[in-house]
């Protein structure tokens, strides 16, 4: 039947991504030692794209099945956001308007995992967002109920009625972003949401009412009992 067929066609894929890995490091050390070229540089581009598609795809599949294990520690969320956005150039370059808890904002959560989830929002909404002299990708977090809600909005043509109901399955993309020039391999959002329903938390893409798209996470201040929190 249709599930079995495509729980073949996921295994047969994670198969292929454990496999690849060791060529492409082979791959990566060969190309390293060419002179610096535009070839050179054309090559380690594409080798970083697969060892992300492969990357995503092995820490989704892992998160949802339930075989890689939160590395839990308490962390302030606002210096975390700050700090990721400082340390990454694409980021940093970027026109990102933070509003930040006022409140300290102290989380316990995968931080590594957590910098991943708002990195590749952040990345997904300014792909997408109008060019220099647009609105700012908006991010705020707010704390509701023991748990915290991060918002990220864009301002660009926001989604289908199909696309927002797909959006975060593997490996879719969009109508408007099949053509790898334009970023993305359909596994950033499916990667956040296997990261939010590990942290027992929530994921929700809509059309904002006036213009562009909103991710909204909601994510529990502790991951044991909330009434702890």
């Amino acid at each position: 039947n249709t599930q079995e067929t495509l729980e073949k066609i996921e295994a047969m894929g994670l198969a292929v991504s454990h496999e690849l890995r060791s060529p492409l490091t082979r791959a990566r050390l060969e190309v390293e030692l060419l002179d610096d070229s535009k070839i050179k540089e054309d090559l380690l581009n594409e080798i970083n794209a697969m060892e992300t598609i492969i990357t995503n795809l092995l820490d989704s599949e892992a998160l949802g099945s339930g075989n890689k294990k939160l590395e839990l520690e308490i962390f302030e969320l606002n210096e975390m956001i700050n700090q990721m956005m400082k340390k990454s150039g694409f980021l940093a370059d970027s026109n990102i308007d933070f509003s930040p808890l006022e409140d300290e904002a102290d989380i316990e959560a995968d931080k590594i995992l957590f910098e991943v989830m708002i990195k590749n929002i952040l990345e997904n909404a300014i792909r997408y967002n109008p060019p220099e002299g647009g609105e700012p990708i908006q991010l705020i977090i707010q704390y509701i109920e023991d748990a915290y809600e991060i918002k990220i909005r864009d301002f660009g043509s926001g989604f289908s009625e199909e696309d927002i109901t797909k959006v975060t399955e593997p490996f879719y993309r969009t109508d408007h972003s099949r053509s790898r020039q334009s970023g993305g391999f359909g596994l950033g959002l499916y990667l956040c949401k296997q990261i939010v329903k590990a942290h027992q938390g929530t994921i929700s893409i809509e059309n904002h009412e006036k213009i562009g798209a909103v991710v909204t996470l909601t994510i529990p201040k502790r991951q044991n009992q909330t009434e702890n929190a």
